[in-house]
This record gives C-alpha cells, structure tokens and sequence, in this order.
C-alpha cells in the first residue's frame, strides 16, 4: 500500500488539517464552512505576517465581488470556535486599516496520510457515483427526538441533491429502512448506489452529537468517519461539514452555483428549523394523520421565520397530498397548496421542492396543462433525479397520451428511486391507460413479487383483469388491497368489478355504502361515477361527473385515457366534458 504525506499545522490545542479540510481539537472535528476554513488556511501558512484585507478576499473569493463585512464576519467565526475575542487575540490578530495577522507559534507536521490513501484505492470503483443518505440512529430518549435523525438525512438528500454530478436516493427511497436495525451493505446493494452515509445523533437540551462515516458498499470499508459535537445552533455548520467531506470524498469539481447550493443556509433561525425538520418527518409518514399534523408544525417555523422558504414548500406538500388522496376537497386543498407554493418561490425562485406541488395543484386542479408541464420541467431541471417529480411529470404525459414520453420519465423515476413501490406500481399505468393489457399485468405482478402487500399494485392487477372481462379475479385483488388501502380507494372498484359480472344487487349495496361515506367526509364523486358506468347508468353516471366536475376531482385529468369510462366517449355529454376540463377529443 503506498502511503502519501499530509500536511498538518498545530497551534495550541488546535490541529489544521489542510488535505482533509478540517479543524480538530482533541481529536474532535470542529465544523466549519468551506469560506471560513479557507480563510483559517490562508492566515495559517502566513502565521506572523500581517495579510491586506483585499489581498485575503481576492484569494479566498477569486471570482466573487465580496464586501470586506463578509471578510470580517468569517474572522468572527473563527475567533469564536478557537475561543477568543479581538480584545484576547491569542490567535488572529486585528491590525487597524490594514487587514489580519496570525500570532500564535505554528508547527507543520509531516504523517502518513492513511486516509487519502484509502480513498485513493477506491477511487476506481467510485467513477459512477451513487450515495444513499440513510437515517441517522436517534440515541436519545422519548419519540419527540424521532424526528431528527430522519431530518438530518433528509437536510443531507436536499443539499447533495443539488449537485449534478452525483444521484443521491431520495428520502422516500430511504424511509423504509427509518428506525430499523439494518444492514447498511445489504440496503445499499438493494438502493443500488456505491456509498452509504449513516450516523448517529443524540439530542439533549441545545446540544447535538453526531457521528457519521461515509462507507463504500462493494466491500464494506470506510472512506472516512466523523464525529462532532456542537450547539444546535451549530446544525447547519454540521451539514456543511459532512456535505464537503462527501464533495471530497467523491472528487468533484463543482460549479460556483452547485458550491452556493451546497452550502445554502435557508435560516439562521435553529428553532424555526427544527419545527421544520419536524414538520418533514411528519408529512414523510404518507398519513392523513401525518400531513395533518406536518401543517402544523410548518406553520410554527413559519411563526418563527416568515421568510423562511422550506416550511412553505412543506405546507405545499402537504395540502397537495390531503387533497391528491381525497383527505380534503380539491377546492379547500390545492389553492392553499398553490399559495403556499408561490410564496416559497417568492422567497427562493430556485426551491425545486417548491415548484413540484405548485405543478401538481396546476395539472390537478386548475387544468392549465401548458403551465403544468412548464413547472414539472423547471423542477426536474433544478433537481434531475427527483424521483416524485419524475413520476408525477410521468402521469401528466398518461394525462395527455404521450405514452413513449411516459415510459422515459418513469423509467428515470425508477433509477432515481429503485425500491418505491408506489413509482414501479405508477410506471404500469402507461400500459393500463393505452390499453396493452398483458404488458400492465405483467408489469404489476412483478411488483407484487417485490412488495406483496402494496395495496395500490393490487388495485393496479384487479383493474386489468376487470377491462379483461376476468372479474372474480379483479375482486380477489381489490379485495387483499381493502386490507391495506381501506375502502375509500377500493370500494368504487369492487363496486365497478360486481356490476359488471352482473352481481347487481351487490353493486348498489356498493353505491349505499360509498353514499354513506361520502356524508361523513370527503369522497371524489369520481368514486360513485364509476360504479354508474359498471352498471351502464348513464343518467346517474353523468350526474356524478358533474358533481366531480363542480369539486374539480383531480381524477378528471384522466378522462382521455380511464377505460372505466371508455365506452362512452363517443357520447356527445363526454365529449362536452372533456372540453370544459381542457381535454379535447
């Protein structure tokens, strides 16, 4: 194995360094960010001599107009970690009108590198580069803390996300794997990436302790380990730490706008923060429960930051989802969704988690296709592997019966995020809608032999076998998914699948029970429109697709392409709504 030598500079208690880009103190990394470290760097290796303060911005920020309070600032950061004030400069000394000196004595130490050396065996295997942020383990008591350790992965997803040369899984992809015992090596081989980050946090009162080690999957060695120590004030510091070590660790060469992403801080306020990584944790349960409660706790980090971008992008997320799975009525959820949307990217244009539910409430709800479409593609192009704005752009193509177009947006959605069941289950849709039957079951099926229990992949195989005329089958399935999706989602189908196997008096006991529901909260009149079109109630059938239009049900982007409603699309009433939704024949 050959060794290469470091370079490292002490002074005091202090160790710099320089190749792993960190700062130690007792062996602790103290985290700091990339401007801040290169200016510690910078006065380090002139220790006694006095720096010009347009000499230290012109090398620190070669291509960058920056005022000298950002210079200062960074000096404030540093005095602050290493302890001392302009008053005590046991370190950087303030020389008036001129710039800064760094007094303490310096000695450079020579050792071998192991580390870098490490990294070099591996730099063969880590030429397509792949990572998956996985939870950090919560070690500290009571389920109010939960949310952290998740949190902090997602932060981590968000921020290395942005970088083009990298595709990081995304969090849904890494939820499963939330509060279990796993094996790191078997979850990155079945993510299908090269590296896993995992960590630890333990959260008490204001301080948080983290330990994080960025490992290679292929054989299970460390590239390198971390371990800090810092107020939660400090969170974001931390992030910045761990988000360059993985830069580095990967030898990218990043752009001046990819390097500002990474390191963006959208808050300075830790409170308002925390409610929003709360507020994420709680909407990623994918519950009406969950986005429910998430409301509120954007709502309070907004109460603490209003001009804080995330939280109104989490708001948006989670109107969206209450009205996309019918918890709420399109007309009390997408507005919000799209006001909340819209204020976010008021405060940052560039938010791609922004711009995907302010897609959704256009497609969905204000049927305003050519803006739709605009916002999916700005989303993508922000973040290319954001697998849910993949499959959700996906579904607009069905929506519009661009099929092929379909078919290569989820087959991105499917790389960028290989273990979803709910994006493999929607990739079938493009054979469903165009009506190739024995290619949506075949897709389907191999679904369920991944996840036996997803229920919408149940309700996905009971639809094809119901437009195949095999529809004690079609209730087989809808029925194992009633188990896990609950009657709201699968009663119009087995409703639909008994009227027409002409069990007729099963069907209207179907309609009375959906009746039922529909008076206790809200149901898509979509829902009991279908059951009509089983049992060929034109009448009632067009009664209730007004009812949907008036709500505007966000199932009616898909009037072009339903088979439940495929015979009567030649009918003059269909065809006029096709035309009031923006579909024309």
């Amino acid at each position: 194995m050959l060794h290469e030598i470091k370079r490292v500079y002490q002074f005091g208690p202090f160790q710099l360094d320089t190749e792993q880009r960190q700062l130690m103190r007792d062996d602790e990394v103290i985290p700091l960010t990339r401007k801040a470290f290169e200016t510690l760097c910078l006065l380090v290796r002139n220790s006694g001599h006095v720096l010009e303060k347009d000499e230290m911005i012109k090398t620190i920020w070669p291509d960058t107009f920056v005022e000298e309070a950002t210079l200062a600032q960074n000096v404030f950061t540093l005095r602050k970690v290493l302890g001392e004030t302009p008053l005590q400069a046991h370190y950087i000394e303030t020389v008036p009108k001129r710039g800064y000196r760094f007094v303490a004595k310096v000695d450079e130490v020579l050792s071998d590198d192991l580390e870098q050396t490490n990294g070099e065996e591996h730099g063969e295997k880590l030429q397509v580069k792949s990572l998956a942020v996985f939870s950090f383990k919560t070690l500290s008591a009571g389920d109010d803390n939960e949310y952290f350790g998740l949190g902090m992965a997602d932060a981590l997803i968000t921020r290395l996300s942005n970088i083009k040369g990298i595709v990081v899984r995304p969090t849904s992809a890494i939820l499963k794997y939330h509060c279990l015992d796993f094996d790191l090596l078997a979850a990155g081989r079945e993510l299908k990436v090269q590296l896993g980050l995992q960590g630890i946090v333990q959260y008490l009162n204001d301080r948080i302790r983290v330990t994080v080690q960025l490992v290679n999957i292929d054989d299970g060695a460390p590239l390198w380990a971390l371990k800090l120590d810092e107020n939660f004030s400090d969170i974001f510091s931390i992030q910045d730490v761990i988000s360059e070590r993985v830069v580095q660790a990967l030898t990218l060469e990043l752009t001046a706008d990819q390097r500002s992403l990474l390191t963006k801080h959208h808050t300075a306020n830790s409170e308002a923060y925390r409610f929003y990584l709360k507020g994420r944790y709680l909407w990623n349960k994918w519950t009406e429960e969950g986005f429910t409660k998430s409301i509120a706790s954007f709502q309070r980090a907004i109460d603490m930051e209003p001009t804080f971008a995330l939280p109104y992008a989490g708001l948006a997320d989670a109107y969206t989802s209450l009205g996309f799975y019918s918890h709420l009525p399109p007309y009390e959820s997408m507005p919000q969704a799209k006001a909340m949307a819209r204020k976010a990217l008021q405060l940052d244009n560039h938010l791609a988690e922004a711009r995907l539910p302010l897609a959704a409430a256009l497609f969905f709800y204000d049927w305003d296709w050519v803006a739709a479409e605009d916002e999916f593609k700005r989303s993508i192009n922000a973040k290319p592997s954001y697998a849910l704005a993949l499959q959700s752009y996906g579904l607009y193509l069905i929506a519009m019966r661009r099929f092929e177009e379909a078919s290569s947006m989820f087959k991105r959605a499917i790389e960028a995020d290989p273990v979803s069941a709910l994006i493999k289950t929607t990739a079938g849709f493009v054979y469903y809608y165009s009506e190739r039957y024995e290619e949506a079951l075949e897709h389907y099926k191999e679904t369920l032999e991944e996840e036996p229990y997803f229920g919408l992949a149940h309700v996905a195989v009971g639809d094809v076998y119901a437009q195949t005329g095999d529809c004690e089958r079609a209730i087989e399935h809808y029925e194992k998914a009633m188990v896990t999706s609950g009657e709201k989602l699968v009663l119009p189908y087995i409703g639909y699948a008994y009227a027409l196997s002409n069990r007729e008096s099963e069907a209207r006991e179907v309609l009375k029970r959906l009746e039922r529901l529909s008076a206790q909260k809200y149901l898509s009149p979509m829902s009991i429109a279908v059951v009509h079109a089983g049992l060929g109630e034109e009448e009632e059938m067009y009664a209730w697709l007004e009812k949907a239009y008036d709500a505007r049900s966000n199932r009616l982007v898909f009037l072009n392409v339903q088979p439940n409603f495929s015979r009567f699309r030649s009918q003059r009433h269909f065809s006029d709504l096709r035309k009031r939704v923006g579909l024309e024949p």
